[in-house]
């Protein structure tokens, strides 16, 4: 060989500071992967036959995989014969369909990838709708060209599990599907499968298997002129509640949180006028109880250092976080495996009407009705004030989280992005939240009780009134669990 007789080898293909990273790599053993080097060290790697350095690429690229990528690295790993990184991205597609649909490189699929993902059993439309949405999203991204394929991609589309609101305001109205006549009359079967009683419903659908995910919300208290032990369960995707055992102690004002299998709901206002703290009756709990969704039973759990009501409560690294309350600037950590608090970096300041918290990222956020946003980093260990929000907070707000933007819910919503630290206004709520509970499902803000259950979808930016059963709830905690059976 030319390079055994000249005692070099030339390979002007090759990155020249990769070729020679990999040969410091021989002689130290050391070699540094980032996200800008690991996908080129990976192919020369593969080429010098270097399997070590190939595997810690590939194990370094799956942990890169993200929504805006997950295609590209699905081929890369097809590639350089990288099977678990192929496996990866495909499994990573699959679960996190909702999240990709809205991801530039999702739209630039050619028809029969797009064919294949929209009929696979296995994906995670999280709701239906998404499927719909993937569909005509990806149809208009190149109209001319793509809209030959519409018929097909939406008989792949399980219209008759879509939620009835949305079918009504989105689906019915899309001028497309109205000019088919096929796609029109899918829609007219669509009605009739919707307005068929859930008994008789079988024979009229050729889907067997429902996609959606089945979301719940564990409702725990709440008050009308006294506080309350009553729990329900809120089945989101059957449109419904249903009792379960109520809590141990009565409790309004409280905060409740899903781990690993159990909901938490903690602190609040109790009533007991043998304690009482308040002449009304009431007082501030530190008591703390959970709920095994599998045993389907209460039990308390070791009570916090504070009292507190109108906190924040969030999970960070399988630990629970209570953060503030009324008047209160304490922070409190649980551990489930030792059934210990352990107190934490208090905040600033105290929030005369409470506060509100949400997690991004590796930071928890904490907002009171004073408006001031600030951010603790678990591992620092301190407090970071960042601001104010655009408008005041007068009124009662909740604070949920989504990808990288807070989203406070009240009389004046907004949203602010975490990496630009910048607050903006989004669409008003389509009634005042009146001491309703806001949590976050799949894409969705759901805003809880008082008869009137409305949400938010973030990539619409658009409030509707939902259709799910109207329920009394006010003023408890509330936690979504993914699986309950």
């Amino acid at each position: 060989m030319q390079e055994k007789a000249s005692g070099s080898a030339k390979y002007p293909d090759e990155d020249p500071t990769i070729v020679a990273a990999l040969v410091e790599y021989v002689y130290s053993g050391v070699i540094t992967l980032t996200k800008s080097n690991a996908q080129s060290i990976l192919p020369v790697a593969n080429l010098f036959q270097m399997e070590w350095v190939k595997e810690q690429s590939e194990q370094f690229l799956k942990s890169q995989v993200s929504p805006t990528n997950c295609f590209e690295m699905r081929r890369f790993g097809d590639t350089y014969s990288c099977k678990e990184l192929l496996d990866y991205s495909q499994s990573y597609i699959l679960q996190h369909f909702d999240k990709i649909i809205h991801a530039e490189e999702f739209l630039s699929l050619p028809f029969e990838e797009i064919k294949k993902l929209i009929m696979d059993e296995n994906v995670s439309v999280k709701f239906e709708d998404n499927a719909y949405k993937a569909v005509m999203k990806w149809i208009k991204h190149d109209l001319e060209e793509r809209k030959a394929h519409l018929r097909e991609l939406m008989s792949y589309v399980r219209l008759p599990f879509v939620r009835s609101e949305f079918l009504r305001r989105h689906i019915i109205t899309e001028p497309l599907l109205r000019s088919d006549q096929e796609c029109s009359q899918v829609l007219i079967e669509t009605f009739n499968y919707q307005l068929t009683p859930v008994s008789e419903r079988i024979s009229l659908c050729q889907f067997k298997t429902n996609r959606n995910e089945k979301f719940y919300v564990l409702l725990a208290g709440g008050c009308t002129e006294t506080a309350q032990n009553i729990s329900k369960m809120y089945d989101v995707s059957g449109n419904k509640t249903f009792p379960i055992q109520n809590m141990l102690d009565c409790r309004y004002s409280n905060s409740a949180i899903f781990l690993n299998g159990f909901v938490y709901s903690v602190g609040g206002y109790g009533s007991s006028w043998e304690t009482s703290s308040y002449n009304d009756g009431t007082r501030v709990l530190n008591t703390a109880e959970r709920y095994d969704t599998h045993k389907k039973q209460w039990n308390y759990i070791s009570p916090m250092s504070t009292a507190r009501c109108n906190f924040g409560i969030c999970t960070y690294n399988d630990r629970i976080y209570v953060v503030g309350g009324n008047q209160v600037s304490s922070v409190e950590s649980y551990d489930p495996e030792s059934n210990l608090w352990t107190k934490c970096a208090s905040t600033p300041a105290t929030n005369a009407n409470g506060n509100r918290v949400a997690v991004v990222g590796n930071s928890i956020y904490s907002m009171g009705r004073e408006s001031w946003l600030i951010r603790l980093d678990p591992g620092e260990g301190r407090w970071n004030r960042l601001g104010k929000a655009s408008r005041d907070l007068q009124t009662e707000f909740e604070l949920v989280s989504y990808d990288v933007s807070l989203f406070c819910i009240g009389s004046n919503c907004q949203h602010f992005d975490v990496r630009t630290h910048k607050w903006e206004p989004m669409p008003s709520m389509l009634s005042q939240l009146s001491q309703r509970a806001a949590v976050m499902i799949s894409d969705d803000i759901y805003v809880i009780g008082a008869n009137r259950n409305e949400r938010y979808n973030i990539h619409d930016s658009e409030w509707t009134l939902d259709d799910s059963t109207a329920f009394a709830f006010c003023d408890g905690g509330a936690a979504v669990i993914s699986d309950y059976s």
